[in-house]
């Protein structure tokens, strides 16, 4: 099997606030989906969640996945929509209660998938990386800290990447996480 038939994703299309960012998150959330079954993930390894998900559809996707999943897959979790920061603790603002790193952390306990790639997209992301920072785990976010609490461009790019030959900088024609972190970086500060 290849990496890419080992892998679940889940991606996770949050609270909008308004019509305008329901469409754009919709958009990013179809487009890496697509992307992934294009690139070879199976179709039933592929999840997304939409029209204002909750916490427990959130639970309830990451359970299906520990029952199928095993040692050598790889889980990539992506969060698409906006979060928040108190100063104490990141959230990912969902419908009903708000994601914490805490959930994120007590959900993965139950998958047998050693590897992690978690892409938070959102505002406010920046503090999700060394709450949920280990081993076999690439965390990914939008922002440096907490206090970075606007609208961020990076989730379009980013998603953007898997359909870019720019993105794939060593030119082996596929983009890897790196790739399109670089890629999406690189476009935002353009």
């Amino acid at each position: 099997m290849t990496a890419l038939t080992r892998a679940f994703i889940l991606v996770v299309v949050g609270l909008s606030g308004d019509p305008e960012h329901a469409t754009l998150f919709e958009r990013w959330g179809a487009s890496l989906t697509s992307s992934a079954t294009a690139l070879g993930v199976p179709a039933d390894r592929v999840q997304r969640l939409t029209g204002n998900p909750t916490k427990a559809d959130v639970e309830q996707a990451m359970a299906k996945i520990a029952r199928a999943s095993g040692p050598d897959d790889v889980l990539f979790v992506v969060l698409i929509g906006h979060g928040t920061f108190d100063g104490r603790v990141p959230k990912f603002n969902l419908k009903g209660p708000d994601l914490a790193p805490a959930d994120v952390e007590a959900m993965l306990k139950s998958v047998p998938a050693k590897r992690l790639v978690l892409v938070n997209t959102t505002s406010a992301s920046g503090p999700f990386k060394d709450a949920l920072a280990g081993l076999g785990r690439t965390i990914v976010t939008a922002t440096r800290n907490g206090a970075e609490q606007f609208d961020t461009l990076f989730g379009g790019y980013f998603v953007d990447a898997f359909n870019s030959e720019t993105a794939d900088l060593d030119k082996n024609h596929r983009v890897t996480v790196q790739e399109a972190y670089e890629f999406a970086e690189r476009e935002v500060t353009k």
